[in-house]
């Protein structure tokens, strides 16, 4: 809440982006949603997670499009899934089409990090960045808001 109050941020979810466009394609090709989600528990060398990786990749393309049909400056909260399903790459793709001329003018994409990793990472994949000022950690004193704490009063 505050990067989006401070900075004037559209915020999104990009979980419930693919989880609709993927419950869209289950539907399209007449697949039960319950059958997906066990799917999703599946091990990784089964053919039921193969199917579910299919089924995300005919999602991703909807999902892009709803993050790039945003307004102006969009927040891109809960990427987890992205790094679940191998899928980092399409940050990059975002990046990219940020190059492009579209109503999206600034993505930022908040990921949970900690300091084990010198560079951004998602479920353990790089997030593809070109150079350092495409990403930055927010500093621990500004996630707890004490750069306010030193306001004075109004």
């Amino acid at each position: 809440r505050e990067l989006q109050g401070h900075f004037a941020l559209d915020r999104r979810s990009f979980e419930e982006a693919l989880i609709r466009a993927m419950k869209d394609e289950a539907a399209r090709a007449g697949a039960d949603w319950n059958v997906v989600r066990r799917a999703d528990a599946a091990p990784r060398d089964s053919g039921d997670w193969s199917n579910l990786m299919l089924l995300v990749r005919r999602a991703l393309p909807s999902a892009e499009r709803e993050v790039l049909e945003g307004p102006g400056r969009l927040l891109l909260v809960h990427p987890g899934l992205l790094g679940r399903y191998g899928q980092v790459e399409f940050l990059g793709r975002l990046r990219d089409a940020l190059s492009r001329p579209s109503s999206l003018h600034a993505l930022w994409v908040l990921v949970p990090a900690d300091a084990q990793s010198a560079l951004p990472v998602l479920d353990g994949h790089p997030i593809p960045v070109l150079t350092p000022g495409q990403w930055a950690r927010i500093p621990e004193p500004w996630l707890q808001n004490l750069h306010k704490s030193h306001l004075p009063a109004a």
